[in-house]
């Protein structure tokens, strides 16, 4: 294979095993278990003792080696076959080398606050970024927001955000280290990362706790604190893999850092190996580990109170350090899986989606694409999955969000916009989403613009009689039978109660995405509750209405008071807020099975959009026999039920057969995106509309 992905990192990072930064020892995790293996990493080194064997030195050769001399260094030793360069922590290399070779791609990794780093300060520099660059990585959502504090009338959607991340040897991975009467600190010796004040309270610890001792690693030449203690051991800068022992051998870490923390790198590792982990919290360290003690000021009092609270409660220190190693906030696969697939999207885009048949299709998709709620619905949210789904099969497509423009242009007409969108773009489709927002006349002139315009129209609640909100759902539904020439539904249309062609209606399954169903929940194994369930009521809102009442509270009251030995974690009654986003993923991860339980009388097909985050992200689910999802999954693959009593049965049979419970969820992940993928389904769309021929078969489609 040849060698098309470069990594260059910044001209003072040393990529050696006993002097690598966080941003060197970033790249040699992802590196070793990447999909491309023939990358080479180039940057500056004090020694031959690499991190890894595919590295390129770029030696200094003069006393004035400066950026500009780094990267011509770099482009003479980079091969001619090098297509895309993975820019490290350093924004103004990306400038330069954009300019020199506009034929490369470039991803750009930012380990710190993007406004403190040259080429990133200024808005302009920032705007340059975002137009130019093929992907930009940030290593922390703290980082993320960094970027685009200052970009006002921007929304925060180019970026990805790939966290640190180590994939641990197997004794690291599943048994519990040996624990010893250890505290350590590692980093910076400097007041930044608060080693001044921990300094203070360690020799207090030490003096008053006799069987305890403690371990410093890392140095400092700008400042300088004399430490000393003969329970006191302090390293200068040491190679990693002897820091992770350090970890596994100690049992409480310190990162009180004083500054905002890029992400905290050694907070994550501390307490991925059953530390008891105390910080400041502050920047990116709360997003590093889920039970961190969090101290709001950072003084010598404050750290000594924390520390002696553990030493004096000895359960409290074991069931921190157990709930850290078993209950990893970062997993290491999804990260790798995520930057493995932005690489291969950018060297070969059309190489990893389905083959094209229709390559100048356009289409203006018109639905709520989350802007308004801040993207907090993204995993949830069908208008985006379609779109992506249709992007993915090389159809053009324009997004246009009219919930969100009628909150921004009070005065401006939404129908005459969308005509004059029209008429620069001409699509062949006009694909409205979950929206009556435009005038009937409105769809009329569109027709008489453009003759050959075709018009759909997607739903995603019930319109069944017996369903929930069927009188409202009805009358949005059927405002555009006229001039709509297909409708897709999520109710199948043999139980559809509404006044619409029959030959136009199309059931369409609520679709995933790799994007958004990313997890394979079945691997869980930090199970506090048995049975999820999340109610969406405030969906817009993002809280609950007061006073409002669901007809699932009777079902799930009476499950409960049956089930009364088992945990349930349930959101959306007794006041307890509905949640989104990584809350959500991460409850369903701390639960065995995940109950889909829709609003109203279950029918044929229908199900509220979660059904996709339950299946998909592997989650062993439970589903009411009515649904008929057998049609499509058999009793290995999702868990179907009667009635109350068969879900008792089958919880209480796979909570001790935990095998087979895992199987059903990894084979339901594999089976609902062989069946329902956004890719899928937006072809289904395409295809009715057009009456093209299918790239695929629909299952659901006899």
């Amino acid at each position: 294979m040849k060698k098309k992905i470069a990594i260059l990192l910044p001209n003072k990072e040393d990529f050696t095993k006993n002097n690598a930064g966080a941003a060197s020892l970033w790249v040699k995790n992802y590196n070793k278990y990447s999909f491309f293996k023939e990358t080479l990493i180039f940057g500056n080194s004090t020694s031959k003792n690499y991190l890894s064997k595919n590295f390129v030195n770029l030696n200094k050769k003069s006393i004035f080696y400066n950026s500009k001399s780094y990267l011509n260094e770099f482009l003479n030793k980079a091969p001619q076959s090098i297509e895309l360069i993975e820019i490290h922590n350093r924004p103004h290399f990306f400038v330069l080398l954009k300019k020199i070779n506009r034929n490369y791609k470039f991803i750009l990794i930012f380990h710190n606050d993007p406004n403190l780093l040259r080429g990133s300060k200024t808005v302009e520099e920032k705007l340059f970024i975002l137009k130019n660059c093929d992907e930009i990585i940030f290593i922390s959502k703290f980082v993320k927001e960094r970027f685009y504090y200052n970009l006002t009338n921007y929304l925060p959607i180019k970026g990805k955000i790939i966290y640190h991340s180590i994939k641990y040897n197997k004794s690291l991975s599943n048994k519990f280290p040996k624990k010893e009467k250890i505290i350590i600190f590692c980093g910076k010796l400097n007041s930044a990362k608060g080693y001044d004040v921990f300094g203070k309270a360690i020799i207090k610890i030490l003096n008053k706790y006799k069987t305890w001792s403690s371990v410093v690693a890392g140095n400092e030449k700008r400042e300088t604190y004399n430490y000393k203690h003969e329970k006191l051991k302090i390293y200068d800068w040491i190679s990693h893999e002897k820091i992770l022992n350090l970890y596994k051998k100690s049992s409480i870490s310190l990162v009180p850092s004083a500054w905002q923390e890029p992400f905290g790198r050694t907070a994550m590792e501390s307490s991925d190996l059953g530390n008891a982990l105390i910080t400041s919290g502050f920047g990116g360290l709360k997003e590093t580990s889920h039970n961190q003690i969090i101290i709001n000021k950072i003084n010598e009092k404050k750290i000594f109170i924390e520390i002696e609270k553990l030493i004096k409660n000895k359960k409290k220190l074991r069931k921190i350090q157990l709930k850290n190693f078993f209950n990893r906030k970062i997993n290491f696969q999804e990260n790798l899986d995520n930057l493995n697939l932005i690489k291969k999207n950018i060297i070969n885009p059309t190489l990893y989606t389905p083959a094209i048949l229709y390559k100048k299709v356009k289409v203006l998709h018109i639905s709520n694409f989350d802007e308004r709620s801040n993207y907090r619905l993204e995993n949830i949210n069908l208008a985006n999955k379609i779109s992506n789904g249709l992007i993915l099969n090389n159809y053009q497509v324009f997004n246009f969000s009219d919930r969100y423009f009628k909150t921004k242009n009070n005065f401006i007409s939404l129908d005459n916009k969308v005509i004059d969108i029209t008429k620069n773009i001409k699509p062949d489709v006009l694909l409205m989403g979950h929206t009556n927002s435009l005038n009937n006349e409105t769809l009329r002139i569109l027709k008489e613009n453009n003759p050959a315009i075709k018009i759909s129209f997607w739903y995603e609640d019930s319109v069944n009689k017996y369903g929930p909100d069927y009188e409202k759902n009805k009358k949005f539904t059927e405002k555009y039978k006229e001039e709509v020439e297909n409708f897709f539904i999520s109710t199948h249309p043999s139980a559809a109660d509404i006044n619409i062609d029959k030959n136009k209606i199309h059931f369409m399954p609520v679709p995933c995405s790799i994007i958004t169903e990313n997890y394979n929940l079945f691997k869980s194994n930090s199970h506090k509750y048995d049975i999820f369930f999340a109610v969406s009521h405030g969906v817009n809102r993002g809280i609950l209405k007061e006073n409002k009442t669901d007809e699932r509270f009777s079902f799930i009251k009476e499950l409960s008071e049956k089930l009364i030995n088992y945990n349930f974690n349930i959101f959306g009654f007794n006041n307890i807020q509905p949640i989104w986003g990584d809350s959500l993923i991460r409850e369903m991860s701390q639960s065995r099975f995940a109950l889909n339980l829709s609003r109203g009388t279950p029918v044929k097909y229908y199900s509220s959009n979660r059904i996709s985050t339950l299946i998909a992200n592997g989650m062993p689910t439970l589903i009411d026999k009515r649904v008929c999802l057998q049609d499509f999954f058999s009793n290995d693959e999702i868990i179907l039920y009667e009635d109350i009593d068969e879900i008792i049965e089958k919880v209480n049979f796979f909570k001790k057969n935990d095998t087979a419970r895992k199987k059903i969820g990894e084979k339901g992940k594999l089976k609902y995106f062989e069946l329902f993928n956004n890719t899928i389904v937006a072809d289904y769309i395409i295809s009715k509309t057009l009456d093209h021929k299918p790239q695929f078969k629909y299952c659901w489609d006899r």
